[in-house]
């Protein structure tokens, strides 16, 4: 906490466990704020400092708030990782939280719950993909229960990093971008488009406004996300570099390529460089609103990679480097691997309800074959091409799994993985993080020992990113060596 004027901020809580969101209570005399670690959680302290309570045992995603009165915290949450995401009501003096409605099937995460000034609505935030979100407003009852179904307000094709009521409560402004975020400016009854807030510039996100919405806050990020080279004992070196995201980095057959996902030329692209970096070429253009996972052919003459549509689901293509027209192979899918062979091309989908393991001919005249039950995502072949490795969901703290081609029992390899592994001829390389919790170490599972070792600590690791060369002597990761953020504030706001 600090005072407006004052550069000395106050400490008020000293947990070793992660601690964001904090939101100040209506007297001013508490602070909500979420805690990650082994008991995850949105908790109060006061407002000067002292002992933290627990108010609600959830997995939150994005900022929660309180309702006028002080007496319910809106939250965004799942009660475990995995689960479904749920929007909630939570007594702010303990008890049991009160579950409200949903929009439609089809939502993969929920972020940011806003209680409106008067407190008879919230708005909040649903993703069906990576950057397919929709803004929602739910209206409350004067018992803060749920009164008609949630309203759609906007549907931006990119991701929303923060919502906020204006004083008027008949606009909101929210963040949205991907690399470059903007702030930007909706009507609550959602019948015109959003409109840029000029004033606040690139890389703005989390917005939030005084009670008499004449200031407007929000974060100015410094993080940016390279491709690195991260070595186990030295310090990482970059790779493939700019101003711009680079995540997902993939090695050719041979080493001397990389193929990467990029904002460096507006939405998410697939481009290709030379393994230094040099010579970065973009290879897709806009055949969804996100194109991502590239996997490069054994050949190392084609890549296939996953691309949103705007309805959030996602299918499989097909491209040569030379860039062209690419190939539909599967649909809905994400996620893409070519078998050792070249035969195959494996992915997951949620075709059945469920994300499963499924595996197309690369030629895609056959109809896709399922190869799990119990679910699976980011699906990767041994080098032999005899066993099949995999995460339960593309989520953090997830098992990591495997099992023998093509119908082989299941068992895990490690507990808490993400969808961040890479595959060499000594074992897998994988970026670990417990459920509800950011990734903090990368790891290595030996074949030869049956064991996990950690490898080195990891810090702003994203969970969208990890390579490595056959013989493991080059590992390549999407880590974000420049982190942190400014906090901004714009006086005399007019929404």
């Amino acid at each position: 906490m600090a005072l407006l004027g004052d550069a000395t901020p106050l400490r008020l809580t000293s947990d070793p466990a992660p601690e964001t969101w904090p939101a100040w209570s209506p007297d001013g005399r508490q602070v909500a704020f979420r805690r990650a670690g082994e008991t995850p959680g949105i908790y109060t302290v006061p407002a000067l400092g002292g002992p933290a309570r627990l108010v609600a045992s959830f997995i939150t995603n994005g900022p929660h708030s309180w309702s006028p009165k002080g007496d319910w915290i809106a939250l965004a949450a799942t009660t475990a990782a995995g689960q479904v995401p749920g929007l909630y009501l939570a007594p702010a003096q303990g008890g049991a939280p009160r579950r409200l409605p949903l929009p439609e099937d089809q939502v993969r995460r929920l972020s940011g719950a806003v209680f409106s000034p008067d407190g008879r609505s919230i708005a909040f935030v649903v993703s069906r993909g990576v950057v397919i979100n929709a803004i929602y407003i739910q209206n409350l009852t004067g018992d803060y229960e749920a009164s008609g179904a949630p309203r759609l307000v906007a549907q931006p094709n990119h991701a929303v990093q923060g919502i906020a009521w204006t004083a008027g409560q008949d606009a909101l402004v929210y963040a949205g971008g991907m690399g470059n975020s903007r702030l930007w400016k909706v009507a609550a009854d959602g019948k015109a488009p959003p409109e840029v807030i000029e004033l606040a510039g690139l890389r703005a996100l989390y917005p939030t406004l005084s009670r008499d919405g004449l200031r407007l806050l929000y974060s100015y990020s410094l993080q940016d996300v390279d491709i690195v080279r991260l070595p186990e004992a030295e310090a990482p070196s970059p790779q493939v570099a700019s101003t711009s995201i680079e995540m997902s980095p993939s090695l050719s057959p041979d080493g001397a390529r990389i193929a990467f996902s990029s904002t460096r030329s507006g939405d998410p692209e697939v481009w290709v460089a030379d393994a230094d970096g040099a010579n970065a070429v973009q290879v897709t253009n806009k055949v969804g609103v996100y194109q991502g996972s590239p996997s490069w052919s054994p050949d190392g003459r084609s890549l296939a990679f996953d691309s949103q549509r705007r309805d959030g689901l996602w299918d499989i293509y097909v491209t040569g480097l030379s860039g062209g027209v690419p190939r539909k192979v599967a649909e809905p899918g994400y996620a893409p691997s070519w078998s050792r062979d070249g035969k195959w091309i494996y992915f997951g989908s949620n075709r059945t309800g469920r994300d499963e393991i499924w595996r197309v001919a690369a030629g895609g005249a056959s109809s896709p074959e399922r190869l799990t039950s119990a679910g699976g995502a980011v699906p990767v072949e041994s080098l032999d091409g005899q066993t099949l490795y995999y995460v339960r969901r593309a989520v953090a703290g997830v098992p990591l799994l495997a099992k023998k081609l093509p119908d082989g029992p299941e068992h895990e390899v490690a507990p808490h993985a993400t969808r961040a592994f890479a595959v060499t001829a000594q074992g897998i390389y994988f970026m670990s993080a417990k459920p509800g919790n950011p990734v903090d170490s990368l790891c290595f599972y030996d074949y030869a020992k049956g064991a996990v070792r950690t490898v080195r600590r990891l810090e702003g690791a994203s969970p969208f990113g990890l390579a490595a060369s056959p013989d493991g002597k080059t590992l390549l990761a999407a880590l974000a060596l420049r982190r942190g953020a400014d906090l901004m504030m714009i006086e005399n706001f007019e929404p």
